[in-house]
């Protein structure tokens, strides 16, 4: 699969933690609030939402191409995770 959680504590199921710019959108599109944006080494940004059941089934239909989205409103969540990712 092309995400994972990368969160080691003893929180690891309380968040879910990923790098894939078009999740981060999706999810963000969707509703999920941001929790955290970490920065890596080697300058990625890793952002951390709540880990939800709900939030397991929109990453999979994702992941198999089965999600819609109103594409003007996408583009302006592009915009928006883009000024998060360079203001953080």
């Amino acid at each position: 699969m092309f995400f994972k959680n990368i969160n080691k504590d003893s929180n690891e199921n309380e968040f879910f933690e990923t790098a894939d710019f078009g999740l981060i959108v999706y999810l963000t599109y969707l509703g999920y609030k941001i929790v955290e944006i970490k920065k890596t080494n080697n300058k990625r940004k890793i952002f951390v939402f709540k880990r939800t059941p709900k939030i397991e089934i929109d990453i999979k239909q994702f992941w198999e191409r089965e999600a819609m989205v109103e594409p003007q409103q996408f583009l302006n969540t592009i915009k928006y995770v883009k000024s998060r990712i360079y203001n953080s």
